[in-house]
Order: C-alpha cells, then structure tokens, then sequence
C-alpha cells in the first residue's frame, strides 16, 4: 500500500505531535482543516491510526519503506576560510559555544532512531576518533583524496549506502533538530526561501527542483542536508560513477550529478525549513560572531629566524629587542604573514612560500610595487625583496572590500582602472598560456600529476589564445591576482591594493576575471563588472573578449591549484575556477556560433 503525499504528511506529523486538534495540524501543515478531516477519516478506515490520533502497528508497517535507515555526514575538506582554528582541528570538530559541531548533527539522529552514521572523514583524519567515546556506533570512510578532488569523490566512496539516506554537509550548525525526521516520502533537499542570495540555490517548478545554480532572486538557498529514496539512491550509485569518470567530473560539487549532469534520471523535491535553523559557518569572522570565545584565539606561534630579523631591524632602522607583539596573520595560497609592532607602530612581514621560486617572477614584483607606489595604489609597502620577502606597513582599522556589495564593486572597477590607463608596459609579460604551461611541464618532470585528462581542454585554451592574439587587444601592466583580499580599504574608504606577485604584462580583462575568481556568481554578473569598468554597455565582441580572458584567467588558476594541492595545500575554490574556466570557453563559442 503506497500513501499519497498529504497522507504521509498527516501520518508522520502524528508520529512527531500526540493529543493535537484538526485545525493544529492545518497550521503547522498548511493544509484545510477539511483536507484534514479527510485525511484523518482515510488513516482511520484504512486502521493505520486510533481514534485518538496515535499510529497504530500497522500504521508503523506502511511508513517502514519511508524510514530513513543511515545517515552520512561529508567531514572531509580542510576548512581554509576558518583558519587559524582549522590548523589543528577539523571543522565540523570545531566547538561552538561549547558544543562540536558534528555533535549536534549526531545528537539529533539518534533521537530520531537513526544510529547507522558514516562520516566521509579527510583532513586530519584521526581526530575524528575522539567522538567515539561519545557515539561507539560511528563508522568512518576515509577519503584520502580530500585535497585533490571535490566533495563528489566523498559521495562516491559511499555510492553503494545512498538508499533511504540522509546526507549532510558536517559544517552545519544545527538549531532546531525538529527539522531532522526520520521520515520521508521522496528523494528532496533541505533549503529555505529568500528574495535573493549569492550561495548555492535551487531552481524550482512547483516543488520540483530544476536546477542547481549560484545565486539568485525569490530563489530556495541550499542547506547541505539530502534525503535518497531507495530508488533513487540505486541510480546514484550509477550516476556518481559515470559523472566521476567524465573529463573534470572530480572538480564538481557532487549536487552536480543529480541536479545538473543526470537530472533527468530524478525528481527531486524541495523540503523547506527556516533560515534560522541551520547555520553554516564558513569564515572564522562568522565563527567569531556566533561564539565570541574565538575573537582572542591563540593563534599559532611563528619562529622568527635570525635573518628575519637582521631584514626588518635594517629597514626599520631599530634593534631586535625592539620588535614585540608577533603574531601570525595568515597562511595565504603562496606565501606566509605575520604581524608585529616597532616603537609602538604596526607591520606586517610576509615570507614567500615554499617552492615559490617556480612561479613567481620577483623582479617582476619587485618593479610592480614601485609603480603601485607611485601611482598611489598602494603605500603600505616598505621593502620588497627579490628573494620573496616583504615589508610593509600595516593598514590600521583596514578591512577587505565586500566584494558582492555594489559600490565596493564600482570602486574596485575604478580603482583598477587607474592601473590601466596608466599604459605601463613592464620589462616582464604574464602570459596566461605560458604560466598554466609551466606547471604542466613541471607535472611531466616531477612525475606528480597525471595531466592526460586535462589536454584537449587546454589546446582549446591554446587555440581560444591564439585568437585573441591575433586580435591585438591592448596588454598592459595588470595585477593578475586582483581579488578582494588583496583589495583592503582605509577607515577613510580609500582603497589599496596589495601583493603583486603575479602582476606583469596582460590583458586588462584579466583583473576583471580574477576579481570574480572566487564569487559565487553568474557570467552575467561577471559581464555586468566588465560594464562597469568599461563604462559602457558591451557588445558581442567585447563580451567575446571578456569570456575568452575568463576563461585563460581560470584555466592558469586550476592547473596552478593542481599543482599546489599536490604539494599538500587544500585548494577549496579549486572547483569554481575549473567551472568557470569551462563556462568561459562556452560563452566564447556560443558567441562564435552566432558569427562572431
């Protein structure tokens, strides 16, 4: 016997709530109190609840085939944003308010019955052990390619126990376990409403989930927590291995595959909770926020060398014993900072990262931070050195431009802009093509990442190259790592940018690009930006032009993640930039089709 939809609903509402009225079940349930009435009167007749609103033992049979039989909680990716605190402990190990949160997840299964747990465990992988003296009945899947692929090899290492499953993001922050049940009728997605977001969302038709995008208006903002029918969790296991084992399939978030590469192959539902509910942190600013115990975290210690010192005491013109208060900034993609204080002022002294001498051209930074320094973009910086290391100021009350927000964005434009149009061509080029090369020829020497994969996409980056030197579009002295942490503004709204270690000659477009690099945005609103630097609406062709250099621009970003997470440095972003490199390209030759 199958339950239609509303009966499921009434029967699992009654499993939840005892001693309740028709019209309070119309409320929490938006339906008519007669579509209640009706309801309730089939469940009688057919015997699966007393006259008193209790589900019977029969009533318990048929909702057997709806109950959900194990949970699998995603505990694999390394947490970057949340640094300092995720140097030493996994995030969903992370205590908020006193409380890890994994445990809320956990706590609240097995008040529902559902004691089959797995956690798809990654970095540091071994601290996981410590929940077992709380919750023995933990089982662990190791996914030891955490670094190298995307949450979709997580799921595939589980692809055989997705039937009459949940699965979780394990960085959720739970509020209201009600929203943890242990039934379900159909294959769905937790999400709430909103009138616009930039995170992951939800395309609907009725309740149907059509499509999984970034961003959107009157749109359903993704939670993190899936439910998978029997049926449906068979063609999962099918389906993540066949999307895995396409060219890219192991950058794709594994949401990819039943909302985007096989939505055809489900129907999926939407399953509405609150905003307030569930909170997922992801920066250590919003850590701070919702406990703030984290605001004065020890941050790790840093060893300051002997020729450090010699370095800042030579160009602050002071004694050793004069440089006090030293504490660690950031571990950045390339290069490590710390933060220290003289005769009562503050500084910041970056060391470059291992192996940097591979990639980063100094002379070329070098000579691009004195044309920063007299252009006025930035005056923070003392000293830099061509063997890596850098002095500069620190910028007092400074913080990081938002970059979603509208007039950041203009000002960023603006900003940039001014770099631009200075016309400065430097002694040193940053070819897009030649860079992404010289990491793939250092995976051929260092035998270390197999490119094969990855080479019909990149003679397409090659030709789309050519084309667009074939054009002659202007190249010019360009940032090429202009996002909004490298973009600080002053208590005063004066912009400044920092760390031009990968500036040299290049397209304009290219500071364009990188400055929505790590947004969850649209190329809509990618071209939008490149309006608002231009100045004007953009035509076919400019649009050609601004999708060809996203592409390159996005192209040198992956293959460089590649390389630095073979090197052992978690790349989060890592996926983004491949999605939009290939967008790029397909942009480029839609434009193309139409007889650009």
């Amino acid at each position: 016997m199958k339950l239609s939809r509303n009966e499921f609903r009434v029967l699992r509402y009654l499993n939840r709530n005892v001693s309740v009225s028709q019209r309070k079940i119309s409320e929490d349930l938006d339906l008519s109190v007669g579509s209640v009435n009706r309801y309730i009167q089939q469940l009688r007749q057919q015997r699966l609840i007393t006259d008193e609103y209790r589900i019977s033992e029969k009533g318990y049979s048929i909702l057997e085939p709806y109950r959900v039989k194990r949970a699998i909680i995603m505990a694999a990716g390394f947490g970057s944003r949340m640094v300092p605190v995720t140097l030493t402990t996994p995030k969903p190990l992370v205590k908020v308010n006193g409380i890890r949160i994994i445990d809320r997840l956990i706590d609240a299964l097995l008040e529902n019955g559902i004691d089959e747990i797995i956690i798809v465990r990654g970095y540091l992988k071994h601290k996981f052990d410590e929940l077992l003296a709380k919750y023995p009945m933990l089982k662990f899947v190791d996914n030891d390619l955490y670094n190298e692929a995307n949450n979709i090899y997580s799921i595939y290492l589980v692809r055989d126990l997705l039937q009459n499953a949940l699965v979780f993001e394990g960085d959720l922050v739970l509020y209201n376990k009600d929203v943890i049940d242990a039934y379900h009728y159909s294959s769905n997605f937790m999400a709430f409403k909103v009138e616009e977001s930039d995170d992951w969302c939800f395309d609907t038709k009725g309740n149907r989930i059509t499509a999984f995008v970034r961003g959107g208006k009157d749109t359903y903002q993704e939670v993190g927590i899936s439910y998978w029918t029997e049926e449906d969790g068979k063609k999962l296991e099918q389906d993540v291995k066949t999307v895995l084992d396409m060219p890219g399939g192991k950058e794709l978030l594994w949401e990819n595959v039943p909302l985007g590469k096989c939505i055809r192959n489900y129907n999926v539902s939407i399953n509405e909770c609150h905003k307030d509910d569930i909170i997922e942190i992801d920066t250590f600013n919003e850590l701070c926020a919702l406990d703030p115990s984290y605001i004065n975290y020890e941050k790790p210690k840093v060893n300051i060398e002997k020729a450090t010192l010699k370095n800042i005491c030579t160009y602050l013109k002071c004694r050793e014993e004069d440089i006090q208060g030293i504490e660690f900034m950031k571990i950045g993609l390339t290069n490590v900072s710390f933060k220290f204080s003289v005769n009562g002022k503050n500084y910041v002294y970056r060391k470059p990262g291992a192996n940097t001498k591979k990639f980063i051209n100094r002379k070329s930074e070098v000579y691009s931070e004195e044309v920063a320094k007299r252009l006025g973009l930035d005056q923070t910086v003392i000293h830099v050195d061509e063997s890596g290391w850098k002095l500069s100021r620190y910028l007092e009350n400074g913080t990081h431009i938002n970059p979603y927000d509208p007039e950041d964005q203009k000002a960023s434009m603006r900003f940039v802009r001014k770099l631009h149009d200075a016309n400065i061509v430097s002694d040193y080029d940053f070819d897009y093509i030649r860079e992404t090369e010289r990491f793939i020829e250092l995976f051929r020497k260092e035998e270390t990442v197999d490119f094969s994969e990855y080479e019909d996409l990149h003679q397409e980056m090659v030709l789309l190259d050519q084309n667009l030197k074939q054009k002659n579009y202007r190249q010019v002295l360009c940032h090429n790592d202009f996002w909004f942490w490298n973009i600080l503004k002053d208590d005063k709204g004066n912009l400044c940018l920092i760390d031009w270690e990968y500036s040299g000659n290049s397209y304009p477009a290219a500071d364009v690009a990188y400055f929505v690099s790590s947004l969850s945005v649209t190329n809509a609103d990618y071209l939008h930006l490149a309006e608002l630097y231009e100045g004007h609406e953009l035509n076919k062709e400019e649009k050609w032009y601004y999708n060809s250099v996203l592409a390159l621009v996005m192209w040198y970003w992956y293959v460089w993640a590649l390389y630095k997470e073979d090197a052992g440095t978690v790349i989060e972003d890592k996926g983004m930039w491949y999605e939009k490199a290939v967008e790029g390209l397909s942009k480029v030759r839609e434009y193309e089709s139409e007889g650009l």
